[in-house]
């Protein structure tokens, strides 16, 4: 297969999930590896036990890769066992032929003390190491999905101690003392985001081997101290949630000063989750001259709010760099909206589908159902059956107008080639910068 690249637009199962209509419409399984192909079965009889397959990073990982071999589906989802959870958490699993899972019964409050957070890392970091090797060899064109269980899911098993016909252990515990089964929920709840949090720090571990860029993923819910640590030894790329992002900078172990691009991706959906209080926290620490991108398909009142807000100090500088030939440029200048005839040019360039999204979308603003987005575009297709789709009067964007580009080449011993290129009214300036 393919080494992975940045592609993700290549993904047919992202773009769906993104709205765009994909023919043919992208396929992948529930329980796609498993039993029924007699290469897993073969595989499975490598290891003692069900635990030893899905702490084998080589094994898992050929496990995961199995389906996509065979029937070339368009997602691999990782293979493992919701209950690597319960396990993380300090409680004894096993799996037993012909019975399924097996657990320590956790029956009181008392109990709960055990579940411990101290150690999960570590006794389910072969999982991750999984993560990347399967992230490492699959195709541009193949999403990878993660795995874990719900909580509720888990925490039946765990108080059960197995499989049930009713669970009527588990609805007793819930019927009859909330707040004691709250904490169970919540301290599986906990593990579940530190679990899928580094599986997403897996991949982007894996996509900095491959491009030989050094990455640190910063998020809440696990240690503070090794994400400092990571990033004082340096990184080129930094992957953070709003919320620890903030904790970095209010401790001043990250500055935005030695960042040469921000970039708030999927702006519209972070503001929709609640997350506009930290984004305008973020935008302080920045520096004038140095850039924010706001990835989003249109501008509603709360971004529209952060744009004007950018327009009364309109000045931002872009630094495209190209790490394998060790070049980049600089480009600063004043911000400024596009005007209508650039955004109408640009719009057309869209997909059609997302022409008819942006105009359905009322975006930013309380939505009843996802029935009603649905109707909605329906009923704008219906508007525009066929030709052209006119741009929504709400969709617009920016651009940075030039003063200066500087055009910059790696030297050795620091000894870096420096061209600035600097306008004066109408005429441009070339002159040469010591390193």
């Amino acid at each position: 297969m393919e080494r992975t690249g940045l592609g993700v637009e290549t993904k047919p199962l992202l773009r769906a999930l993104r709205g765009e209509s994909v023919s043919p419409p992208p396929i992948w399984l529930m329980r796609q590896a498993g039993r029924y192909l007699p290469e897993y079965r073969e595989l499975r009889q490598r290891v003692p036990g069900f635990l030893d397959l899905c702490f084998n990073p080589a094994l898992a990982a050929e496990a995961t890769l199995q389906p996509i071999r065979r029937y070339a589906l368009d997602a691999a989802i990782l293979f493992s066992d919701i209950l690597v959870v319960a396990y993380g958490l300090g409680r004894p699993v096993s799996f037993r032929e012909g019975e399924g899972p097996v657990l320590d019964p956790l029956r009181s409050a008392a109990e709960l003390s055990a579940l411990s957070l101290e150690g999960f890392e570590e006794r389910v970091t072969p999982v991750y190491e999984t993560v990347r090797r399967v992230a490492t060899v699959l195709s541009s064109s193949t999403t990878l999905i993660g795995f874990a269980g719900a909580p509720w899911t888990v925490a039946t098993y765990m108080v059960e101690g197995g499989t049930s016909r009713d669970f009527a252990t588990v609805r007793r515990w819930a019927l009859g003392a909330p707040e004691s089964f709250a904490e169970l929920i919540d301290r599986v709840t906990e593990a579940t985001i530190r679990y899928l949090a580094a599986q997403i720090a897996a991949v982007l571990s894996s996509i900095g081997n491959a491009t030989r860029l050094k990455t640190v993923a910063i998020y809440g819910g696990v240690g503070f101290t090794p994400q400092a640590a990571s990033i004082r030894r340096g990184a080129d790329l930094i992957v953070a949630t709003p919320g620890r992002l903030l904790d970095h900078l209010m401790q001043r172990t990250l500055s935005l000063s030695s960042i040469s691009m921000l970039v708030l991706d999927e702006a519209d959906r972070m503001l929709d989750m609640g997350f506009l209080p930290a984004v305008r926290r973020i935008m302080k620490y920045l520096q004038y001259e140095r850039q924010t991108m706001l990835f989003s398909a249109t501008i509603g009142p709360e971004i529209s709010k952060i744009a004007k807000e950018l327009l009364t100090n309109p000045h931002a500088a872009l630094c495209l760099m190209w790490k394998s030939l060790n070049r980049q440029v600089r480009v600063e200048g004043a911000v400024e909206m596009v005007t209508d005839e650039e955004a109408d040019a640009y719009f057309a360039s869209r997909p059609r589908d997302s022409q008819i999204g942006a105009w359905a979308s009322d975006q930013s603003q309380p939505l009843a159902s996802r029935a009603e987005l649905e109707r909605r575009v329906e009923e704008f297709s219906r508007r525009f059956p066929e030709g052209a789709v006119p741009r929504p009067p709400h969709w617009s964007g920016f651009r940075v107008v030039p003063v200066s580009i500087e055009f910059w080449q790696e030297r050795p011993f620091r000894l870096h080639d420096r061209l600035l290129f600097a306008r004066e009214g109408t005429e441009w300036r070339r002159e040469r910068l010591f390193p």
